[in-house]
């Protein structure tokens, strides 16, 4: 049962929209799934990529949010596929024996060498889609979008892209098993039930620039600026779907014995009238097979994260966040999972981890 009081500052949370408050999920493993934030990453990689994620937000906290989501985006038209190509392929390429973790992750590794400087990139290009749902206590919005990105080579493994969304958000609120002070239910109350219900078309737009060691994008999320409007209950509210923009990059060092490297990244948040916000990410691989980073989110919360990538293909990750702000005092954290699987374009190429994103 869900008081009444939690139903109004629930609707006062989602729904006043002219506070401008933020309105779309707020993720911590985006630098390892950032397509949720950025089209432009659709068919950067050389493999269908299918994540599955959940997010359950300020745990312990009456009605805090839980997000699911699936992403699914591929390239299309791309000969050259990330050095592992199988036409540029040479027969006497140096193989390193496996080490103990490769062999424990099943991990077979394609050793290439470099495709011939007579080869030159083409443009290839990216089409995927994602499906959400975003429930805040009774509240539901449930998301679709497609998505295509062009990718130009701008030299040698190093691509500019550009890239949309284009789909449908349907808000809604679900009213069953809600009571009001007096033991009502609210599920008859013609003030409430099936009022708050709504579609709005939404898009995305996005850049990046990317190669293998670098990258470096921009987002602008809900473009459309579509205005709510759910007059059918008795104190209407009205209100927009506020831009959201996104700033971010990071750059892959290879430390000394070449089996480690880190990858420092950095995200800016804007969205009119709202304090600006900023991530400080680092990430720590090892052998491009096992991962964990650490991020800190301005006067919000600080952030634990590990992955990994076994037998080639399946790629399990793992992030807590402990909360720094004053809601703190409210709840244990906040959890996050992601499980994805990587379908390769070409047989007989080997399927190479996104150590970047």
């Amino acid at each position: 049962m869900v008081h009444i009081r939690t139903i109004l500052f629930l609707s006062f949370f989602l729904v006043l929209f002219t506070a401008q408050a933020q309105q779309m999920p707020q993720f911590s493993m985006y630098i390892w799934n950032n397509y949720l934030i950025n089209p432009a990453i659709g068919g950067a990689e050389n493999s269908l990529d299918v994540k599955l994620g959940y997010r359950n937000q300020w745990v312990n906290l009456d009605g805090a949010p839980k997000t699911m989501y699936l992403t699914i985006h591929t390239q299309l038209g791309k000969k050259l596929q990330n050095d592992e190509d199988i036409d540029v392929k040479h027969s006497h390429a140096n193989h390193k024996p496996q080490s103990s973790v490769q062999r424990f992750l099943r991990f077979n590794k394609t050793h290439t060498p470099k495709p011939p400087s007579s080869y030159k990139e083409r443009s290839h290009h990216g089409v995927g889609m994602q499906v959400m749902n975003d429930r805040i206590g009774p509240f539901n919005v449930n998301l679709i979008m497609g998505s295509y990105a062009y990718h130009l080579p701008l030299g040698n493994n190093t691509f500019a892209s550009l890239g949309a969304f284009l789909g449908v958000k349907n808000y809604n609120l679900n009213t069953s098993g809600m009571t009001g002070y007096n033991g009502t239910d609210l599920s008859n109350d013609k003030a409430v039930a099936g009022a708050l219900s709504q579609f709005a078309p939404d898009g995305s737009l996005g850049g990046l620039i990317y190669g293998d060691k670098f990258y470096g994008g921009f987002s602008i999320n809900q473009i459309m600026n579509y205005k709510l409007d759910f007059s059918d209950i008795q104190a209407a509210v009205q209100g927009r779907l506020a831009r959201h923009y996104h700033l971010y990059g990071g750059y892959r060092i290879a430390l000394p014995n070449r089996d480690f490297s880190i990858v420092p990244s950095v995200m800016f948040r804007y969205l009119p009238n709202v304090k600006p916000s900023m991530d400080l990410n680092i990430k720590i691989n090892y052998m491009d097979l096992i991962w964990f980073g650490f991020s800190y989110r301005h006067l919000d919360s600080g952030i634990g994260m590990v992955g990994l990538h076994f037998n080639n293909r399946w790629d399990i990750g793992y992030s807590y966040d402990f909360t720094t702000s004053e809601l703190t005092k409210y709840n244990n954290g906040t959890h996050e999972f992601i499980l994805g699987y990587r379908l390769i374009n070409k047989k007989g190429n080997s399927c190479k981890p996104s150590y970047i994103w």
